[in-house]
């Protein structure tokens, strides 16, 4: 098969070359763009900003279209549909309707981390603590 490389919708049929421990030489590394960052990864004055969403526009106007076409009795009939399916044993409507009205449930509480988490927590209640004091002794300025 010939060397497809560079042509757009098709595959390059070129063969990987062997790993090694010396660097390809033929390889050129151009340096990073900062990207319009300072040294503190902050942006500089003049930084160009990015793109945004290119699809927003088309969503907004999608949303207001969904918007203009239901209204409130729509949704209410929606709604009682969901809670019948949920009543009749759809467990998919079920789950819907408790993570709405409900919302998740908790975490539990792992009996066996119970100690370790009361230790952890003291630990950082007394890191607080000792700067507290440290910043209390230091003279005002």
């Amino acid at each position: 098969m010939a060397d497809t490389q560079g042509k757009p919708g098709q595959t390059a049929n070129k063969i990987p070359k062997a790993i090694s421990d010396k660097p390809d030489k033929s390889v050129q590394i151009s340096p990073i763009s900062d990207g319009g960052r300072g040294a503190n990864g902050q942006f500089t004055k003049g930084a160009k900003p990015g793109p945004g969403n290119p699809y927003n526009a088309q969503v907004q106007t999608l949303r207001r279209a969904m918007l203009g076409a239901v209204t409130s009795q729509d949704i209410a009939e929606i709604i009682q549909t969901l809670v019948s399916s949920a009543k009749s044993g759809d467990t998919a409507a079920i789950k819907l309707l408790f993570s709405y009205c409900v919302g998740q449930p908790h975490q539990p509480v792992a009996p066996d981390r119970t100690e370790v988490e009361n230790l952890e927590l003291q630990e950082k209640r007394m890191a607080a603590e000792a700067q507290i004091r440290f910043r209390e002794s230091l003279p005002a300025w």
